[in-house]
């Protein structure tokens, strides 16, 4: 067998080097790492399954192709391998394409081949061709199948779509019959009811100017009570005023008696006194009827120097991302009004599933965002202390004090140099607390915030 010019490695496909690029390296692992080639260095200590990727496989055929040193040692390699040398004797050099088909047959065409450069028989070229024809028509089978295999999936998937398209088409079908129907009886019931509309019309008119009538007559009703409330203060004051001058001469008459006053003087002042008296119970009783008209919960119109809770940029405090900034600011207390929070929330669950549901909400915000939480609920009556549970300190109102006050005691309490939320729907507490530097966000707000992660 006559050796010729071996083939260059660049011209075969990566599949059908592995074998002479293992020996390759298995070569080069013998020799002084100062001999060994720089490109070839990094890849020694790569096992066999990193080798057979597609970049190392090029990198060791370019080396071998451009010096001879290491195509040699590889050749070395190879000739000293039992299954090179059983491939060569398979090699007929008259037609070297029977062997390669028959290494494609066994699965060896990588070793035939291996053997094929190693040696470079006479007819090595044209067995190389044949190996390289016989792996493009094995990947040309492979990607037609995997064609195929779409196709066919393409087809599946057509046909079940058109199914289903089928269905959906006969239950649109139904739902517009349906619909068609519900049309109809619609249009009849929208005319019936038109009819009785106009029917209507002329009662209706006449309720609203009936209406309009008592809220006129209501109107002046509240006029007169203001200034009947007006005048009795009035006369409030002066009798008051009547009373001090008569408690003054009183004295005065008393402290002449022995000197100056008749007993008949002290006698007339005293029945005075006592008249006076009666007016003045009289007028009380007056002005306390008419002060029932006046909301006892005034605004306290006071502002406190308490620096403010800011809102992140482009954000407001009655949004949920908004109010989510807030609460990370250093030092933050969150004051809330329990019952308004749990009514917002959870407004058909009971009085102990509500303050659940607000505590395991609270709760979740001081773990999310570190701050402290002040929670404020009516009491029953019986006296409860203050306690703590899971970061989130809770209060309950004494007897005859709603919550609210308490919300709003919390706060002014509070030092000024810290900055507090207040959340609260009611507008009492909301004004109040504002008046005292805290920041109000609604009920809902914080619901928002309770369901947002």
């Amino acid at each position: 067998m006559t050796q010729g010019r071996r083939f260059k490695l660049a011209t075969v496909p990566e599949v059908l080097l592995g074998v002479i690029v293992d020996a390759t390296l298995d070569a080069q692992r013998t020799r002084d790492a100062a001999q060994v080639p720089v490109a070839l260095r990094p890849l020694l200590k790569f096992d066999r399954r990193r080798r057979t990727s597609t970049a190392v496989r090029h990198q060791v055929a370019v080396a071998i192709d451009g010096d001879e040193d290491i195509a040699g040692s590889a050749c070395e390699a190879l000739m000293a391998m039992p299954g090179i040398l059983a491939a060569l004797k398979k090699h007929d050099s008259a037609s070297p394409l029977i062997p390669v088909i028959a290494a494609t047959a066994t699965d060896t065409l990588d070793l035939h081949v291996a053997a094929l450069w190693a040696s470079s028989p006479e007819g090595a070229d044209t067995a190389l061709g044949g190996a390289i024809a016989l792996v493009h028509l094995e990947s040309v089978n492979t990607d037609i199948e995997a064609e195929r295999e779409a196709a066919l999936s393409e087809v599946e998937t057509a046909v079940e779509a058109a199914r289903r398209a089928e269905a959906l088409l006969d239950t649109e079908r139904e739902k517009s019959s349906r619909l068609t129907a519900e049309l109809r009886e619609a249009r009849s019931a929208n005319r019936d009811r038109k009819d009785a509309e106009v029917a209507d019309d002329d009662a209706l008119r006449r309720r609203v100017q009936e209406a309009d009538k008592a809220i006129a007559a209501a109107l002046q009703r509240a006029d007169r009570s203001e200034e009947s409330l007006r005048q009795t203060n009035e006369r409030l004051a002066a009798a008051n005023a009547d009373k001090t001058s008569l408690k003054a001469e009183l004295r005065e008459a008393t402290r002449k008696l022995s000197d100056v006053v008749a007993v008949a003087d002290v006698l007339r002042l005293s029945e005075k006194a006592e008249e006076l008296g009666r007016e003045l119970s009289r007028l009380a009783t007056a002005g306390s009827a008419a002060r029932t008209e006046v909301n006892p919960r005034k605004i306290d119109a006071r502002r406190s120097p308490r620096p403010r809770v800011k809102v992140p940029g482009g954000l407001t405090s009655d949004s949920a991302e908004g109010f989510a900034g807030m609460l990370r600011t250093d030092g933050v207390l969150l004051v809330v009004d329990g019952y308004s929070v749990a009514f917002a929330g959870w407004p058909e669950a009971t009085a102990e599933d509500k303050r659940r549901h607000v505590l395991r909400g609270l709760a979740d915000l001081h773990r999310r965002f570190g701050c402290d939480v002040l929670c404020v609920f009516d009491g029953d009556g019986t006296a409860m202390k203050p306690q703590k549970r899971d970061g989130v300190q809770i209060v309950f109102s004494v007897e005859e004090e709603e919550a609210d006050a308490v919300v709003v005691r919390s706060v002014e309490e509070l030092d000024v140099g810290k900055c507090a939320i207040v959340v609260s729907s009611d507008r009492w507490v909301q004004d109040n607390s504002e008046a005292r530097g805290a920041t109000a966000v609604p009920s809902e707000v914080l619901i928002a915030t309770f369901r947002t992660r």
